[in-house]
């Protein structure tokens, strides 16, 4: 072993050297060879007072010195040697024989000695050896002769190097013998011709679809594992997971948990198109083409319920289409936005294409139709707002679409009903506007209806009043629902007891027009009539008027009221009110 220098890096602490394992390894690996050439095998050095190497060598052990007595060198014996004719040494030992003084050996079989340069050969002088190429004929090489070879078409040789030139080799195919290449990164080749799949597979491609041969021997369809079985199905395999084409023409899939529309896990065989968060999955049917030009229908449905024999009858399986949840990104920050579900037909040049919501149809004579609910979402717990439902025909050039709500025919009973409601909320329920064209309809949360966007309000005083307190006091009745009012047109019922009367209730009803107006300085003034007094009893049980309340509006604006006072001193009236407020011109 060659000595071994620990490596101390150019300067100090420069991290460049060798580190202190390497190096206390090269310190090992020196003494360990020194120790082995001083006879110390087994570890244990000790001191030499006694070198053996022959007739005429001795070692003092007193001063350690070496004394060779017999100075010249024999066959037998080492020793010194002096430096004859045609020889010189020079200061570093070095033995050399005198230029021109050395006789060289001839060569032979078994001598290896000089030989000399014959007629048809020649050397150069750096001692390269040439055949003279006019007198040395060199035999034709064969499969049992070594001999020479004539450079055909299509090869060339340089400075003794054979090569071939570019070759056009046909492209292989299933009727034509021709080359294939070796892509080197899936499939590569050696030096001795072998064919070999790499590490990273051999595939076959067909646009964006990967089929691939692995280098364990395993298949890979778009880089999932990939297996077939026999028997009455086939499957795609990845771990525990997999897919079954079943006997049937059936596919089951993998099951998996997944959170549904309200957050709540849903468990079942699911089907996933696609892992990537950054693309969009589309579902789609067959394409069209010159032959067949109109797109065919894609249909998602139920199972149709099991019957049997023994008047065994299942339910219809449900088809649900929800968007996914919010993320959740904890406790203290609210969900992101619900998904949302869009249904719509499709663009058409004379033509677009419509959308139907039907329920089912009842087949049993006492049978209910299917309902339908349109229904928009709650609001948040805190300050939330109830979500609209907006339902609006397409707009048009010449004639604007229709928006048609039916409900079911009944075939010997009622017909089913037709129900509109806003939402509810603590602090405002929601409106119900129903528009066609410039015109509106209003349901407000008070239980007024406005007509073409407040021109017409009709209204009511809810559930009614009760005045009098049991003296004869005078009461509001009816406040109106809008301030800028030309006049109102009331319908009255009254409800009460007379004095004296045991019988029972007595009613009263009666017609009031009440107009409103307003000076150019600003005066309001308001004037009413009632007209069509009926009642049951011996007379009317209450008196009614109008008057303009400054702050007695919504808001603290000023507004028309109804006031009514019983004509009983000691019985109350409970008084409703359906009134219609017609809005000033301007």
């Amino acid at each position: 072993m060659a000595k071994q220098v620990i490596d101390i890096g150019t300067t100090k602490n420069d991290g460049s050297g060798d580190t202190l394992r390497v190096g206390a390894q090269k310190i090992n690996d020196n003494f360990s060879e020194l120790y082995n050439a001083l006879g110390a095998t087994s570890g244990q050095l000790s001191l030499v007072s006694q070198l053996r190497a022959g007739d005429g060598i001795e070692l003092s052990a007193g001063t350690g010195n070496i004394l060779v007595s017999n100075a010249k060198a024999t066959t037998t014996s080492l020793g010194g040697i002096i430096v004859g004719d045609n020889l010189t040494i020079d200061n570093d030992g070095i033995l050399s024989a005198v230029p021109g003084s050395y006789v060289l050996p001839i060569a032979t079989g078994g001598t290896l000695g000089g030989i000399k340069i014959g007629n048809t050969l020649t050397i150069s002088e750096t001692g390269v050896v040439n055949v003279v190429n006019d007198l040395y004929t060199l035999p034709t090489a064969s499969s049992g002769t070594l001999g020479g070879v004539k450079v055909g078409a299509r090869l060339t040789i340089t400075n003794g190097v054979l090569s071939a030139d570019v070759q056009t080799i046909p492209t292989a195919t299933t009727s034509v013998l021709g080359g294939v290449k070796i892509d080197g990164i899936t499939i590569g080749i050696n030096g001795s011709g072998v064919i070999s799949v790499l590490s990273s597979g051999a595939s076959l491609n067909n646009g964006d679809h990967s089929f691939v041969l692995n280098s364990d021997g395993t298949l890979s369809l778009d880089g999932e594992p990939f297996t077939g079985s026999g028997g009455s199905s086939d499957r795609l395999t990845n771990g525990a997971n997999e897919v079954i084409l079943e006997a049937d023409g059936s596919i089951t899939f993998p099951t998996k948990t997944f959170k549904n529309w309200n957050d709540v896990n849903e468990t079942g065989p699911t089907l996933q198109l696609g892992n990537d968060p950054s693309s969009q999955v589309l579902i789609t049917g067959p394409t069209p083409n010159n032959t067949y030009w109109d797109a065919q229908r894609l249909v998602i449905q139920g199972q149709q319920g099991y019957g049997g024999e023994n008047n065994d009858k299942g339910e219809g399986g449900d088809v649900y289409i929800w968007a996914g949840s919010g993320g959740d990104p904890g406790s203290l920050q609210p969900r992101g936005d619900g998904g949302d579900v869009k249904l719509r037909g499709g663009l058409g040049g004379n033509n677009g294409g419509y959308i139907r919501i039907e329920s089912g149809d009842a087949q049993a004579a006492s049978g209910y139709g299917g309902f339908l609910d349109l229904n928009a979402g709650n609001g948040g717990n805190t300050g939330g707002t109830g979500g609209n439902v907006n339902i609006n025909a397409g707009g048009g050039n010449a004639f604007g679409g229709n928006v048609n709500i039916n409900a079911g025919q009944g075939d010997t009973n009622t017909g089913g009903n037709v129900y509109i409601s806003s939402g509810y909320g603590p602090t405002q329920i929601g409106v119900v506007h129903i528009s066609s064209g410039l015109g509106e309809w209003m349901f407000k949360p008070n239980g007024s209806f406005s007509i073409s966007s407040g021109e017409v309000h009709i209204a009511t005083n809810n559930w009614g009043i009760t005045v009098g307190s049991g003296t004869g006091a005078t009461g509001v009745v009816y406040t109106a629902k809008e301030h800028q009012l030309a006049s109102i047109r009331v319908h009255a019922t009254i409800e009460g007891y007379e004095d004296g009367d045991t019988t029972g209730n007595h009613t009263q009803a009666c017609d009031m027009m009440i107009i409103r107006r307003v000076t150019d300085g600003g005066v309001v003034t308001v004037d009413s009539v009632v007209y069509g007094v009926i009642y049951s009893g011996t007379g009317p049980l209450a008196t009614l008027d109008a008057q303009w309340n400054p702050t007695g509006g919504a808001s603290g604006v000023g507004a028309i009221e109804i006031t009514a006072t019983p004509t009983s001193t000691t019985n109350n009236v409970y008084v409703k009110i359906y009134a219609t407020e017609v809005a000033r011109g301007d």
